[in-house]
């Protein structure tokens, strides 16, 4: 047999073989799925170049057709998502990318729908703003086995690339700044699932704390329910009747807290300073308005928007922390009268 014929003879098995890998992930990779990395597309290639298979330039080498993008969202119900939402969308027009937006809820059906998806359109990335939980983190290692690019907004170890605001430099921020005005007794509300961000809260509180003798803290973990809040907020109030200054995680907690403090007339800032996290529109409508942490939805959806392209375009799986630079906005419910 001559050395033309059997390269004539050479198979996706037989390129399969020489590279250790199966016969559909070469096929595939000759076909430029998007869920093969670029640097397997390009051995792929060289080995298939070198047994002869194909003369002519491999189509992953032409350009991507399919131009689109997954955005991973659970809620919509405070407005740091739509800004999130909103700066992704219009970067990724912008590119001519299509966005398109699909709604995740906490069930297996959810997987295997989500997984066939993308299967069947050959998405080229995924962008989330999921909420951490462990079926979030199921969905994201679903998406790194298929080698599928993934920048998400998110404390979960899983994913390729992370976007986060600094969450404990926000936290030694306001601690420090309440500490400044006096305070002497301070709480930390934050919900009770152990993750990154919460513990980047407490540790950025706890860290304050260094620097100020004859102060005490109190780390309050709830479910951050409605009802449970009341509760905790009451046995908080009983159980420490010298607390001066609270932070709280989030806008929608603080809100609660403002409300239940009045109604226990008790004067914010004068008995009891408050900072909160994120800076919703809303908060902005409550008297005396609520000092916070502040941080860039639309700059986060922009970097997000732009990294996932960039691994799209180079195919880096290497993991990836990026930072959000936060502020504290001061405002009445932290300024106590002297």
């Amino acid at each position: 047999m001559s050395k033309s014929e059997s390269k004539s003879n050479i198979t996706i098995q037989d390129i399969a073989k020489a590279i250790n890998v199966s016969a559909s992930t070469v096929s595939r990779a000759l076909n430029n799925h998007p869920k093969i990395s670029q640097k397997t597309k390009e051995k792929i290639w060289e080995v298939s170049k070198k047994l002869g298979y194909l003369p002519n330039i491999p189509i992953y080498m032409q350009k991507q057709k399919n131009n689109i993008v997954f955005l991973l969202i659970d809620s919509l119900q405070n407005s740091s998502i739509h800004e999130f939402v909103s700066a992704i969308q219009n970067y990724l027009i912008k590119s001519n990318i299509n966005p398109i937006i699909k709604f995740i809820t906490n069930n297996e059906y959810e997987l295997f729908s989500l997984t066939k998806l993308v299967e069947d359109i050959e998405v080229i990335g995924v962008i989330s703003i999921l909420n951490d939980t462990p079926f979030t983190e199921t969905i994201y290692r679903t998406i790194r086995e298929s080698q599928l690019p993934l920048v998400a907004i998110s404390h979960s170890k899983i994913p390729t690339v992370n976007i986060l605001p600094d969450i404990y430099n926000g936290a030694y921020l306001a601690t420090n700044h309440l500490l400044k005005q006096g305070a002497k007794n301070l709480v930390l509300i934050i919900e009770n699932n152990e993750n990154l961000r919460n513990n980047d809260l407490e540790r950025g509180f706890k860290a304050a704390f260094k620097a100020y003798d004859n102060t005490t803290f109190k780390i309050l973990r709830s479910s951050l329910n409605k009802e449970v809040l009341k509760y905790e907020f009451e046995q908080l109030l009983l159980n420490n009747h010298s607390i001066n200054g609270i932070i709280t995680s989030n806008n929608y907690v603080a809100n609660q807290l403002h409300t239940f403090l009045q109604n226990k007339n008790i004067k914010i800032p004068e008995d009891i300073m408050l900072i909160s996290f994120g800076n919703e529109t809303f908060i902005n409508f409550i008297a005396p308005d609520i000092s916070t942490i502040e941080y860039s939805s639309e700059n986060m959806g922009n970097k997000a928007a732009k990294l996932l392209l960039k691994i799209i375009e180079n195919n880096p799986l290497e993991d990836k922390l990026l930072i959000e630079p936060v502020k504290l906005i001061i405002r009445t419910s932290s300024m106590r009268t002297q």
